[in-house]
């Protein structure tokens, strides 16, 4: 079923397949609010599939017909598409592009779990202005952290991790198509990612002191970026930079256990930092080694 669809029929046939998952999905939701956060998860697949394997031409006719439907089918709490659906479709899309153009899996994953944090936010007021409805606050109670003086300060993260989570999802049920697009030796993290992972990093510290979301938000993002390096470290296969990488990663987390009656919260997790801007150091050094 995952290849690619030539003619006409087989796109019609192909995405109203997909905009019923949508619709049935997006209803689940709406019925049953505490599964939409793993609802969530599937939705981009779906429409990542059909950009990845279908003319991008029919793409708008999917969309449409998806949203469309869904918000009949939903009439009754229409917030789900608004704030599930709809995001999805467009990264779903993005996701597609990324790979009919040959960036590597990190870009991609990279700029669409950033595109779907960005078009979450964007949901929130609307949600907010039409319904009434403070999302923030609803997901704080679903999760019992309501009361938790230091939650906030983790929400843009969360739904940043939550929409990685989405695209990962995405990615590793679709490798097999995406390998038509790349190949193993193009997934190599690049310089210029690398760069971007230290600098976000090296943000965490002074943004850590007036705006501890973002701080938060930037460690993780920067964190993602280490684990790809170590990922791209492992398929190497060399023993030594393997235990060097896996020590220099562990770091983070082991000086959260032996500071964290120093440190405390809300600052304490924020020390992971510090493997990032050692992993990512360490690995531009080496880049730059090999250049020479």
């Amino acid at each position: 079923m995952l290849t690619k669809k030539e003619t006409l029929l087989q796109n019609m046939a192909f995405m109203g397949i997909i905009a019923a998952i949508n619709v049935l999905l997006s209803a689940l939701g709406a019925y049953f609010p505490v599964a939409g956060i793993f609802i969530m998860i599937l939705l981009p697949f779906f429409s990542a599939a059909v950009a990845m394997l279908c003319k991008w031409k029919y793409y708008p006719i999917y969309a449409f017909a998806s949203i469309g439907v869904a918000l009949c089918a939903t009439l009754w709490n229409t917030e789900f598409t608004i704030f599930y659906l709809i995001p999805s479709i467009i990264t779903g899309f993005l996701f597609g592009m990324c790979f009919t153009y040959k960036l590597t899996g990190t870009y991609s994953l990279l700029l669409t779990s950033i595109a779907q944090l960005g078009l979450t936010y964007l949901a929130l007021p609307i949600i907010k202005a039409i319904y009434d409805v403070d999302l923030i606050n609803v997901f704080l109670t679903v999760f019992k952290l309501d009361n938790n003086p230091h939650a906030p300060l983790m929400v843009p993260s969360f739904i940043y991790l939550l929409s990685l989570v989405q695209m990962l999802f995405s990615y590793i049920v679709l490798t097999n198509e995406i390998k038509k697009f790349t190949n193993d030796s193009e997934n190599q993290n690049g310089f210029y990612l690398k760069i971007i992972g230290l600098l976000l990093a090296i943000l965490v510290i002074p943004f850590a002191f007036f705006a501890l979301n973002a701080s938060y938000l930037f460690m993780f993002i920067a964190l993602f970026l280490t684990i790809s390096v170590f990922v791209d470290i492992v398929y190497t296969k060399n023993r030594k930079n393997i235990i060097i990488y896996s020590i220099l990663l562990s770091i983070g987390f082991i000086l959260i256990f032996a500071l964290f009656n120093v440190i405390k919260m809300p600052y304490a997790l924020l020390v992971i930092d510090a493997s990032n801007i050692l992993i990512l150091s360490l690995s531009l050094l080496y880049n730059q080694k090999r250049a020479s």
